[in-house]
């Protein structure tokens, strides 16, 4: 009986020891506040602010030293203070899916950036965020002569990533189909039409230099 008491009393002063070293471990840290006081989106050198602090599409990653300390999914609320330990952090604000769309496939903007910001003890450090698109979108507009002229018009689109859409029936205008950055800076497109004799009129094209944070038109008319 003598010895498991004293294996009890070891194991009970043991376990003091070490829970005292981690509250004490623990309240040595000093602490401030982080939060995000705006949040934009980009594009064409426009910003359109985000009515919640976190946007449904938007995951929020607070690093430091190369490991996620806090990780936000998309939709959770950022509106409150974000307690911290002092020190150097970074900030990765992006859309989790970036793979390209499939063929087809209109697609979504994709934005990302990666801020840096520091917390210091006691204090509030609130940053402004502006997320600029990563990703392209390309629209076909057709003009009313165009129309007069020309009917069963298609236009073709590819990238050397080897996504390619068809957009066809249009009537003015078409929604944005999403690309994501050609390694070669490009992408081809190919018009289709039939007019009043029916014969077809086929033109093709590249748009050129393109870069993220922009989106582009295709404009149809007469004059091309």
């Amino acid at each position: 009986m003598k010895q498991i008491y004293i294996i009890i009393i070891f194991l009970l002063v043991s376990f003091s020891f070490v829970s005292c070293s981690e509250e004490q471990h623990y309240t040595n840290k000093s602490f401030g506040y982080f939060s995000i006081s705006n949040l934009f989106l980009s594009c064409d050198e426009e910003v359109h602010p985000l009515v919640r602090a976190v946007d449904t599409s938007l995951q929020l990653q607070i690093c430091q030293g190369g490991e996620i300390v806090k990780d936000y999914a998309p939709g959770e609320d950022l509106s409150k203070r974000i307690v911290l330990p002092v020190g150097e952090y970074t900030l990765k604000t992006f859309t989790p899916d970036q793979s390209e769309a499939v063929n087809g496939q209109i697609g979504v903007p994709v934005y990302e950036t990666i801020s840096s910001f520091e917390v210091r003890e006691g204090d509030i450090t609130s940053i402004s965020l502006v997320v600029p698109q990563v990703n392209v979108g390309v629209c076909v507009n057709v003009s009313d002569e165009f129309k007069v002229n020309f009917h069963n018009l298609s236009v073709t689109i590819a990238s050397v990533t080897g996504r390619s859409i068809v957009i066809a029936d249009i009537d003015t205008s078409s929604p944005y189909y999403y690309f994501a950055i050609p390694s070669d800076g490009k992408l081809k497109y190919t018009v289709t039409a039939y007019n009043a004799d029916e014969e077809e009129m086929t033109l093709t094209k590249e748009i050129v230099d393109i870069v993220s944070a922009k989106n582009y038109s295709i404009h149809l008319d007469l004059s091309n």
